[in-house]
């Protein structure tokens, strides 16, 4: 059997609709910037979101200007925008509009073994701490980097 790949721009639709009519949609994780809370082969599920009710620490896929889909979580919730950051990064990305957001997730299968919201609570408190912690580390490791070169 042949198989085919379909690009995220062209599921958007079908997600929408499902959205529109209370379904969820699973997706695959593609990228390493939500390392280790999300691993490339994990999968989420997705639900509609009401972008006014997004709050710090959900987990949300949304579009770039780029036109590039990206699921990172919220580390800041500002009244008509949002700063996100994936786990495994320190960079933040500021001022997003809500309505760029496609859904949040609110489960999925990590390493083979299912999630829920709880799990994505869990690991919120613990990413969102340790961040400022993670950007020191960085800045550390790049000063020692660029004294061995």
């Amino acid at each position: 059997m042949e198989q085919k790949s379909v690009t995220l721009a062209q599921l958007l639709p079908l997600i929408l609709d499902a959205f529109a009519n209370g379904q969820t949609a699973v997706l695959p994780v593609t990228g390493v910037s939500m390392r280790p809370t999300l691993l490339p082969g994990d999968s989420v599920t997705l639900a509609a979101a009401d972008p006014a009710a997004i709050r710090r620490g959900d987990v949300v896929l949304y579009r770039r200007d780029s036109h590039a889909f990206v699921l990172h979580r919220v580390v800041k919730a500002h009244k008509d925008t949002l700063t996100l950051c994936g786990d495994g990064q320190v960079a933040l990305e500021k001022g997003l509009p809500r309505t760029a957001v496609i859904g949040k997730a609110i489960a999925g299968t990590h390493s083979g073994t299912p999630f829920g919201e709880d799990y994505l609570r869990r690991t919120a408190r613990t990413r969102l701490f340790s961040r400022p912690f993670r950007a020191a580390a960085t800045a550390i490791h790049r000063m020692k980097q660029q004294k061995l070169s």
